[in-house]
């Protein structure tokens, strides 16, 4: 399996970098694993993300975690079976008696956002930070008689890109908000006194563009309480400000003070985190679950936030 693009000319080739599996021994045909994109484990992962986590998230944030199953499903659990099916195809059409990593680190815990499933662009990961030794395992079980050959790296560099990923995003999403309270304007939600109104609360333009028939049918009794997405602040607001509506900032209801308190909370969830079960599917697969809450747990900041205003 090629993460390095130094097999160039093997009989068959993996390659994490290019995302395409390369048969050499098909006059060089490229097998794209985005065919294989048609995985069946979307029930049994449900089962075992509900399943596995209950017990173990109860005393942290069960439900909060149990919200982000197909988030998990998309950028996690979906690119390492289109891996393994990619893999399984090309063990049932070759006589293959041993699979060589050329980029291996021993440690499966798993990156979540902007890694494997991520379309547009991967920051900090690179694909044999678990990848390789997911599928070492599986094949471990799955074909004894396949000898592996693996080419180790240090897994300290991992370690540290994980903890700078969740610093950085953390005090981006922190500092996010704090911009989006300062440009929120001076209208209070505190001076919607009306009972008859109809609120209309969304957080992004889809959200907005959406609601704009229902804000058009009660247009007298209707007001938006106006929320932005960290990652695209003012997007909402300057939507509905294209169609002169009126909105209330819920930002605006935030002290900082309240920021702060949301953000101890996060980080003290973080701190929790110890030793959660894997997911362990019947096909043999296993998935650790540790760096997956991590992640989930500083993106809820975002909903946190939203929640409070």
């Amino acid at each position: 399996m090629d993460f390095d693009k130094k097999f160039i000319g093997k009989d068959l080739v993996i390659s994490c970098n290019e995302i395409v599996i390369a048969d050499y021994s098909s006059n060089g045909s490229v097998i794209n694993i985005n065919d294989y994109s048609n995985v069946f484990f979307n029930e049994e992962f449900s089962y075992l993300w509900n399943s596995t986590l209950e017990d173990y998230c109860k005393g942290i944030y069960f439900h909060g975690y149990i919200s982000f199953e197909s988030e998990v499903y998309r950028r996690c659990v979906k690119p390492i079976f289109m891996w393994i099916n990619a893999l399984e195809d090309q063990i049932s059409k070759h006589d293959i008696c041993h699979i060589e990593f050329n980029s291996y680190i021993n440690d499966s815990e798993v990156f979540v956002y902007e890694a494997e499933g991520e379309v547009n662009k991967k920051i900090n990961y690179k694909s044999y930070f678990y990848i390789p030794k997911i599928i070492s395992e599986y094949l471990s079980k799955k074909h004894p008689e396949i000898c592996l050959i693996k080419k180790e790296k240090s897994k300290k560099r991992k370690e540290n890109l994980f903890l700078f990923r969740n610093i950085m995003m953390f005090s981006f999403l922190f500092l996010s908000k704090f911009l989006c309270k300062i440009k929120s304007g001076k209208k209070s939600i505190s001076n919607v006194n009306n009972n008859d109104l109809l609120l209309i609360s969304t957080r992004s333009q889809v959200q907005s563009e959406y609601m704009l028939g229902l804000y058009e049918k009660y247009k007298n009794k209707a007001v938006f309480l106006c929320s932005e997405q960290s990652s695209k602040p003012s997007s909402n607001k300057n939507f509905l400000k294209s169609f002169n509506i009126d909105f209330y900032c819920t930002e605006r209801e935030l002290s900082l003070i309240k920021l702060l308190k949301i953000g101890f909370k996060v980080l003290n969830r973080y701190r929790k985190i110890k030793n959660p079960p894997s997911l362990e599917f019947k096909c043999g697969v296993v998935i650790p679950t540790s760096n997956i809450l991590k992640e989930i747990t500083i993106r809820e900041f975002d909903f946190l936030v939203y929640e409070e205003g």
